[in-house]
């Protein structure tokens, strides 16, 4: 039997959309790791800018640097590995948070501004592709109603 729009208002006046926010972040944890961890081997900050050097105000590697790396630019922050296969997200009722387990972390962000964490545009359309339809199912789940995006 469908459900009146009376039933559906009613239903959805009992839904916590904050907790089912956060739930579906942490659903969607390892996708915006992804996203995070693809972001900073392309070279880009959240604000979609090249990432840059604060102390030196430039966005490529020093030549010394450079000759190692193979390359002057972008700077991708990926020399071992362990920087960014330590990028974790913390969801909470305030965002998602994203760093890096990585000792170095604090040091970089002081090099390389804190905007080397968070969602460039590219990045934020590959999480809301995962989060996105993860929200639709908590939610549909949460009214007991199939809805479709």
């Amino acid at each position: 039997m469908p459900r009146t729009i009376n039933n559906l208002i009613q239903s959805s006046s009992k839904i916590q959309i904050l907790d089912i926010i956060v739930q579906a972040m942490e659903n969607t944890e390892k996708q915006a790791i992804s996203a995070q961890q693809q972001q900073l081997i392309s070279g880009l900050r959240s604000d979609d800018e090249n990432i840059f050097n604060i102390q030196t105000g430039s966005d490529e590697y020093s030549p010394a640097y450079a000759k190692k790396k193979g390359k002057l630019k972008p700077i991708d922050l990926y020399d071992t590995g362990a920087f960014s296969g330590g990028v974790f997200a913390q969801p909470s009722r305030d965002g998602i948070l994203l760093d890096s387990s990585d000792q170095k972390s604090q040091l970089l962000q002081k090099n390389y501004g804190t905007e080397i964490f968070g969602f460039g545009t590219g990045a934020k359309t590959d999480y809301l592709d995962a989060v996105g339809p993860e929200f639709v199912r908590l939610i549909s789940e949460s009214l007991n109603e199939k809805v479709s995006v």
